[in-house]
Parts: C-alpha cells; structure tokens; sequence
C-alpha cells in the first residue's frame, strides 16, 4: 500500500458556508439530531482513515426516514458527505 494522497485545498473547500448548512438542517431536524458546535464535530473528523482528517461543517443523524427525506427535498444533502449507521 501506498501514500494516502494528498487533498488540495480545492477539494476540501465547502461547497456552502457552515451557517448557510446549519440554518438549512435544522429547518428539517430536531436539535438532538443537528451537532455543529466544534467539540461535538471532533469524533466526525476521521472515518477510520486516521490519513483523511477533516472535521465536518456539521453532523445529520436523521432519526427516521422521513427526516431524511425532508433533508433531500430541502437540498441540504449535496456535496461530500459520509454515513454512519447508529
């Protein structure tokens, strides 16, 4: 195995503004569901590639399909994103 490669500042650049993200979900989720404040991101930075850090802009745990849902109609789910099953 290789060197991770390396992300350029491109790649990692958001593609909307972390309020822009946080007002956009919470119009479809619980607070409970909505983590954006730093100390809450910090577990989110590594996705078992410890190589690929990046803490996230914020955090979505739908609580039921139907939050989901509302998540895409909204067009909060764009861009780079991870799932994690709970």
């Amino acid at each position: 195995m290789g060197k991770p490669e390396r992300l350029s500042s491109e790649t990692l650049k958001p593609a909307i503004p972390r309020a822009e993200l946080v007002k956009r979900l919470s119009t479809v989720l619980p607070a409970t569901s909505l983590l954006h404040q730093a100390e809450e991101l910090r577990p989110f930075e590594c996705d078992g590639l410890s190589a690929y850090r990046e803490v996230p802009l914020a955090v979505a745990l739908p609580e039921n399909e139907k939050q989901l849902a509302a998540m895409i109609r909204k067009g909060v789910c764009h861009g780079r994103h991870r799932t994690r099953e709970r």
